[in-house]
């Protein structure tokens, strides 16, 4: 049995001079206008608090402690707890975990778990980035799911039994019936690149403007009033509102990033995140590296195109990624759930274009 006897990491211990150079980190952060810039400022801060705790952790400090690392059990995440007590030593066994992890326990090693996550596409590109691809791929799943009652119905139902069944969540909200919906498309809009010129974006406005026009006058008072619309009605304004509080946004704690929550309810939908986004030089190709770029291209199915790219400056790469990839449906696969198969390879039938006057 785990018997952890304490639990504490130290919060960062800055010298006057860190100090002083984390405030003006996180000062050009705020002001940083593009991925490249604002990746590079946070690198720098996460560096500097990472060595103001590293520093505490003396050897002494470590003797006594270790570290736990789980699965959590109702979402499935990875969770780490670190300066804890160290376990009993145990006979050497193994055990396979959700989401193909391994776990086995060392006795060379004072009972120490280790827990081997799958890699993630996702943690080689700027952490920015993927919060803002993954609120434009939640975008897209709530313009489908607001028109889609019956996946929107068992989403709803598979909530409620978690908390009835499960006893997963209290609240002490003083309502008849205790749920509180959290909107999130106005802050997937914010996010996500395409903003307010997105087509889930739009698709979703519209829908909520046909909704709204059909609510009475005083449809706040009560709800008895839809008490008298027809089942087709009441599911469809249902699944609207159900849509709005879908958040996939993936965030990234220590270097690993969080695994999409979406990729069970795209499924359902059979989302296919290309007729709602297209990736272009601006809103994706620039945003990346030269080397992921002709990875992108390779990976689509262009390995010629690929390497003539690796020539030209990153803007140029970028504008010529878009025109090789903008007929092929193309989108990067972390961004979309699992797929059955890839993109056979195609031969270029098209000359690149390797003016000197771009070469890098």
């Amino acid at each position: 049995m785990l018997c952890p006897v304490l639990s504490w990491v130290p919060e960062p211990d800055f010298t006057p001079e860190e100090q002083v150079r984390y405030e003006m980190l996180s000062d050009a952060v705020d002001a940083s206008e593009n991925y490249d810039d604002e990746n590079a400022l946070q690198q720098q801060l996460e560096d500097l608090e990472a060595a103001a705790v590293n520093r505490q952790l003396t050897p002494e400090f470590k003797a006594g402690l270790g570290v736990v690392v789980s699965i959590n059990r109702c979402t499935g995440e990875l969770e780490i707890q670190r300066a804890i007590g160290k376990v009993e030593k145990r006979p050497e066994t193994a055990a396979n975990t959700a989401s193909g992890s391994t776990a086995t326990i060392n006795t060379e090693q004072s009972g120490v778990i280790t827990m081997r996550p799958p890699v993630l596409r996702a943690d080689s590109y700027a952490a920015t980035l993927v919060e803002a691809m993954s609120s434009e791929r939640t975008l897209a799943v709530q313009a489908v799911l607001a028109s889609t009652p019956g996946v929107a119905m068992a989403l709803l139902t598979w909530k409620f039994c978690r908390e009835v069944f499960d006893g997963e969540w209290c609240t002490n909200v003083q309502d008849p019936l205790r749920i509180n919906l959290h909107e999130q498309t106005l802050v997937m809009r914010s996010d996500a690149p395409s903003g307010e010129e997105g087509a889930a974006w739009l698709a979703i406005q519209a829908r909520q403007a046909e909704l709204q026009a059909m609510l009475p006058v005083n449809w706040k008072q009560d709800f008895t009033w839809l008490l008298e619309w027809s089942d087709e009605d009441v599911r469809k304004l249902l699944a609207f509102c159900v849509a709005t509080a879908v958040d996939g946004k993936q965030k990234r704690a220590n270097s690993r990033t969080d695994r999409s929550p979406l990729e069970t309810l795209e499924t359902a939908l059979n989302i296919d995140l290309y007729d709602w986004w297209q990736p272009t030089a601006e809103n994706y190709f620039s945003k990346i590296t030269k080397d992921q770029i002709s990875e992108a291209v390779h990976d689509a199915g262009f390995s010629g195109r690929a390497r003539d790219l690796m020539k030209l400056k990153k803007a140029d790469a970028a504008e010529l990624a878009e025109a090789t990839l903008a007929d092929t449906r193309w989108v990067p696969d972390w961004m979309t759930r699992p797929q059955a198969t890839k993109a056979e390879d195609r031969t270029d039938t098209t000359e690149t274009a390797t003016d000197t006057a771009h070469a890098a």
